[in-house]
C-alpha cells in the first residue's frame, strides 16, 4: 500500500516536472523588449507565461566584455545575480555604463534561454556649452555654462592661466566632493586666481563615476575688481537672454539670479503675487512648467545693503516647428482668403458701374431718338403747311387773274 502511494507520488511529481519544463521550452520563443533607459539604467520586460516553479537569470552581453554575464536589477538580485520569476511585468537592469549598447537574455534553471534581445541602448552623457563670464573680483571670476542633457548630473570645471597649455582643477566656493570644482548648478565662482591675469576653462558633466568630454574652452577672462559684464544698477539673470525665454510643458527651467559685486545679497523670486522662493543665497531657482499657467513673467528681487534691485523676465511657451509651419500657412490662407473677397468686391462694384453706364447710355439714345423724330415731325408739319399756304396763294392769284379779264 505505501509502495503504490509512493509510486502514485512520484509520478504525479514527475508529470508536473513534465508540465513545468514543457513550459519552460516556451522561453525560447519570446525576446526582451526595451521600454526606456537613464544614463546607467534600462527597463524591459519579456511576454512569457507566468511560470511560479521557474526562475529565470538575466544575463547581458555587451561589446566591451564581449561574454555573457549576470547582471543586477531592481527586481532582486540573488547572490549578485538578476533572478525574477514574473517577466511579464517590467523590470529594471542597474548598474551600466552610460552611452553604451547592451543585448540580454534570460536563462531558466533548464539552461532553457530566451531570444536574444536588439540592442539597448542607455542615454548619452552629454557635454556643457562653452562657459560664460558673469562677473570677477580680484582673486575671483564667476561662470555660467548651459546643460545639454535633460538627466541630473554635475559639473567639474578647469582651468588654464596666460600661456600654459596644461589644463588643471580649479578651485570653487562650492565643491561636492572636497578639493576641486565640483558642482551641481551650472554655475560656479573660481577662487584662488591671481588679480589681473587672464583665465581660460572649461566645463565637464559628471554622473557617478564618468565624466563627458570637455566643453568648447571659454573666452579669455580677466581676474579683476568689479569686472563685469552686465549693468551693475540691475541684476543679472543666467543662463537665459534677457527677453522672452521659450520653453514646453513638461520641461524644467533653472533660472538663475546674480548681482556682480562682494555684498551680502539674499535673493527672492516671485510670479505675480505670488512668492516662490523667499531667502535664496545663491539666487537658483526651479521652474516646473506642469502647465500653461506656468509661462508667464517672473521676477528677480536681490536684497542687499544697498537696497533691493527687482529684474523680470518672461517664459514663453515653446512653438514646434510643426506649429509654426501651420501658422504660417493659416497666415497666407487667411491673406488669400482676404484677398480673394477684396477682389470680389472691386470686380462687383466695377460690374454695378459698367451696369449704371451702360444704362444711361440706352436712356441716351433714346432720348436723342425722341429729338430727332420730334425734330422731324416738326419740320414735316412746316413743310405742309408751307405747302398749304402755297396753293392757296396760288389760287388767289387765278381768280384776280380771271376778274381782270
Amino acid at each position: 500500500m505505501n509502495g503504490a502511494r509512493a509510486t502514485q507520488v512520484m509520478l504525479l511529481a514527475g508529470i508536473l516536472l513534465l508540465k513545468t519544463w514543457a513550459k519552460d521550452t516556451e522561453i525560447s520563443l519570446a525576446m526582451p523588449q526595451f521600454i526606456s533607459s537613464t544614463l546607467d539604467t534600462i527597463t524591459m520586460k519579456c511576454n512569457v507565461p507566468d511560470v511560479t516553479l521557474v526562475t529565470y537569470t538575466v544575463q547581458i552581453w555587451s561589446n566591451t566584455t564581449e561574454k555573457w554575464r549576470d547582471t543586477r536589477c531592481s527586481h532582486g538580485t540573488v547572490n549578485g545575480s538578476c533572478v525574477v520569476r514574473t517577466l511579464n511585468t517590467s523590470f529594471t537592469v542597474m548598474g551600466l555604463s552610460p552611452g553604451h549598447a547592451y543585448y540580454f537574455r534570460f536563462v531558466s534553471s533548464f539552461l532553457e534561454s530566451s531570444q536574444v534581445s536588439e540592442p539597448m541602448v542607455t542615454k548619452q552623457l552629454g557635454y556643457p556649452a562653452a562657459p560664460r563670464f558673469v562677473s570677477s573680483s580680484n582673486s575671483s571670476i564667476t561662470l555660467i555654462w548651459e546643460s545639454t542633457t535633460s538627466e541630473s548630473t554635475n559639473y567639474s570645471v578647469e582651468m588654464r592661466c596666460c600661456e600654459e597649455t596644461t589644463w588643471t582643477e580649479a578651485h570653487c566656493t562650492e565643491n561636492l566632493i572636497g578639493h576641486g570644482c565640483t558642482v551641481s548648478d551650472t554655475t560656479a565662482t573660481v577662487i584662488g586666481l591671481k588679480n589681473d591675469q587672464v583665465y581660460y576653462f572649461r566645463v565637464y558633466e559628471v554622473y557617478k563615476n564618468w565624466r563627458s568630454a570637455a566643453s568648447v574652452p571659454s573666452g579669455a577672462m580677466r581676474a579683476k575688481s568689479g569686472e563685469t559684464n552686465f549693468d551693475k544698477r540691475k541684476i543679472w539673470i543666467g543662463s537665459l537672454a534677457p527677453e522672452c525665454v521659450t520653453s514646453q510643458i513638461g520641461h524644467v527651467i533653472t533660472l538663475f539670479c546674480h548681482v556682480p559685486g562682494n555684498k551680502l545679497t539674499v535673493y527672492k523670486w516671485t510670479k505675480g503675487e505670488r512668492t516662490l522662493l523667499s531667502d535664496s543665497g545663491d539666487g537658483v531657482i526651479n521652474v516646473s512648467v506642469s502647465s500653461v499657467a506656468d509661462f508667464g513673467v517672473y521676477s528677480c528681487h536681490a536684497i542687499n545693503s544697498e537696497g533691493v534691485t527687482s529684474y523680470n523676465i518672461s517664459v514663453c511657451q515653446k512653438t514646434s516647428v510643426v506649429e509654426t509651419v501651420m501658422q504660417v500657412q493659416e497666415s497666407v490662407n487667411s491673406t488669400i482668403i482676404i484677398a480673394i473677397i477684396t477682389t470680389g468686391f472691386i470686380c462687383f462694384g466695377i460690374f454695378i458701374i459698367v451696369l449704371i453706364l451702360m444704362k444711361m447710355a440706352q436712356i441716351y439714345r433714346r432720348k436723342k431718338k425722341l429729338t430727332k423724330n420730334k425734330s422731324a415731325g416738326r419740320e414735316e408739319m412746316a413743310m405742309l403747311h408751307y405747302r398749304q399756304k402755297s396753293f392757296r396763294s396760288g389760287n388767289n392769284n387765278e381768280e384776280e387773274l380771271d376778274l381782270n379779264n
